[in-house]
């Protein structure tokens, strides 16, 4: 719940003013026509590809061509050579999607000038080639008069997405050349060639009619349903050489004969629904549109008030608009949670600091005080006031430095929180933040090792030229008021009551390395702790019959498991050695 997690319920129109304005946004973007184009690229994505149909081979001009025979544009013998290789295989029909309007000035052999007849007797003797033209250029006259057709590109316009999507069935007179006697594409005059076409082709509304075949047309353009992969293919200059690797696939097959070289001045963009080439060579046109005239079928495009894709769009209103709403909530609750962090992470471990920062917020923790049962922890150093009169400054903060870390590293070992240092005393909270269901037994667990570690420090204490220290703890358990406290400039994060209070006059009581406690913990911790009861306390302004104090005396880890000792005789004897090593010392100074 937003307002559980986050804390103010302000923030939860933040969350749907989000979502709104995302939903707004799609619904805007897609009334005006700025998605037209995504809408476009999101119907190549949904129309499935189809297999590209293996009765259409294509030779190509390629790169590994380019590398054999040299710079393109090539001697028009060369041309030659291919059509008289190609008819010798007796193809349906031969495209040649090369305008032949053009002689080079490469120096081969036989020279330029003398290999227009040998292309012309090529593509008389072939008798089913198809030469292409458009409004600027048609091949030459000796070409065409021998051709089986001339036809034009019926290169199509980009549309919103900027790629070709289609080819143009009825080019208008002006807009081809004067050569195109029947104003058809090249790739349909090579299907009327090879399935011996004689009927007119005919456009009625969004239908074309072409011998037995059904074209949908969308502004007078056929749409180009790319296909997957490739078909049968041959590198051009295989052909010249009279060696395609696969002849078979040339007989009784519609031959393309076009450019893949990007150099060649005719590469575009095209429609993708399947990671295929990014740009569309023209090699690939006439091939692919002949795929599915002979072999696949063509299906109508989608209308962008069609169901599916209206749905799509509404579905990534909905989409986006819960995007927004969760990455706005992400933002704030983060930001929510670094700022627990930063407040309680030089107080307690930092794997409970994010484990509150998750579950709450900074306004509970700031601005809501709650009274709850805790059980609270005091130690401090006996006779260090005395003590540190007759010591170096920089000699009692360096034993007061190493005192708190040790002791720190101990309480945050055991999920507790340091509330405040004040000098040498040392405050620390259990259950609080975060509820502890054994915060009793939790800190009595950190003052056996508050106690045991009491040897290492002094000995630490010892190289360094300082005197030993002796430490009182005490413990008690009960209500008090947790909250952040202090002035509008100075808060912190503190406990009050007469538990805490208690709390801090057991501590005064204890003699060093010993832990005092009240009932409340006994009673919390009987199954895990020894006790001998202290009488003959007086707590000042209690009475010693309501406040019975208990000191102890042992621990166990389990109900019924050996009991081990507090280690008080251990560490008061290790301070008297320290106390007698470092008299020695001082003799010497």
């Amino acid at each position: 719940m937003v307002r559980e997690r986050v804390g103010d319920w302000r923030l939860a129109w933040r969350f749907a003013l989000a979502g709104l304005v995302a939903g707004l946004l799609v619904i805007t973007l897609a009334q005006t026509g700025v998605t037209a184009g995504t809408f476009d690229a999101g119907q190549d994505t949904l129309f499935p590809a189809p297999s590209p149909d293996p009765q259409i081979t294509f030779v190509a001009l390629d790169s590994r061509s380019q590398r054999t025979l040299g710079a393109y544009p090539w001697n028009n013998s060369y041309h030659a050579q291919v059509i008289n290789y190609l008819a010798g295989l007796h193809p349906k029909a031969i495209l040649f999607d090369i305008v032949l309007d053009h002689l080079t000035g490469n120096s081969v052999e036989p020279p330029f000038e003398a290999t227009d007849p040998q292309l012309t007797q090529a593509i008389r003797a072939a008798g089913n080639v198809v030469l292409v033209c458009n409004a600027e250029s048609a091949p030459r006259p000796e070409f065409s008069t021998v051709a089986a057709a001339v036809g034009d590109r019926g290169l199509g316009v980009a549309d919103r997405a900027n790629a070709i999507r289609g080819l143009i069935l009825r080019p208008a007179p002006d807009a081809t050349c004067a050569e195109n006697e029947t104003d058809e594409p090249a790739f349909l005059l090579a299907l009327r060639i090879s399935e011996k076409i004689t009927a007119p082709l005919t456009v009625r509304d969004s239908v074309a009619t072409f011998g037995t075949h059904r074209i949908p047309v969308e502004q007078g353009q056929m749409l180009i349903n790319f296909s997957r992969g490739s078909s049968p293919s041959c590198s051009y200059v295989d052909a010249f050489n009279s060696a395609c690797p696969q002849p078979d696939l040339i007989t009784d097959h519609i031959v393309v004969v076009g450019t893949k070289l990007i150099d060649a001045g005719d590469i575009y963009g095209q429609a993708v629904s399947f990671p295929h080439d990014a740009s569309f060579c023209p090699v690939h046109r006439p091939r692919i549109v002949l795929d599915h005239l002979t072999g696949n079928s063509v299906e109508p495009p989608f209308e962008a008030t069609d169901p599916p894709l209206t749905q799509a769009i509404r579905a990534a209103a909905i989409v986006l608009a819960a995007t927004f709403s969760l990455g706005a909530r992400y933002v704030l609750e983060e930001r929510e949670r670094r700022k627990v962090e930063r407040i309680f992470g030089h107080y307690i471990d930092p794997r409970v600091a994010r484990q509150l920062a998750a579950t709450r917020s900074v306004e509970d923790l700031i601005s809501k005080g709650e009274r709850r049962d805790l059980t609270v922890l005091f130690m401090d150093i006996r006779g260090f006031t005395s003590m540190s009169e007759s010591m170096r400054a920089d000699d009692v903060l360096a034993v007061i430095q190493d005192y708190l870390d040790e002791m720190s590293k101990l309480i945050l070992k055991w999920d507790g929180l340091i509330d405040k240092y004040v000098g040498d005393e040392i405050m620390a909270l259990w259950n609080v933040p975060l509820e502890q269901a054994n915060h009793a037994l939790l800190a009595i667990r950190c003052a056996y090792d508050l106690v045991s570690n009491a040897p290492a420090l002094q000995a630490k204490l010892a190289t360094r030229g300082l005197p030993p220290i002796g430490w009182g703890i005490g413990v008690n358990t009960g209500p008090a008021v947790v909250g952040n406290m202090g002035s509008q400039d100075r808060l912190q994060y503190t406990a009050l009551g007469d538990t805490v209070n208690t709390g801090a006059r057991f501590c005064s009581a204890a003699p060093a390395f010993e832990v005092l406690i009240g009932l409340a913990t006994y009673q919390a911790c009987s199954d895990y702790i020894a006790v001998d009861e202290v009488p003959g306390i007086q707590l000042k302004g209690k009475s010693a019959e309501k406040f019975r104090i208990f000191k102890v005396t042992a621990i166990r880890e389990e109900p019924g498991s050996p009991w081990v000792p507090m280690p008080t005789d251990a560490a008061a004897s290790a301070y008297s050695a320290s106390q007698q090593l470092y008299a020695r010392q001082s003799l010497f100074i």
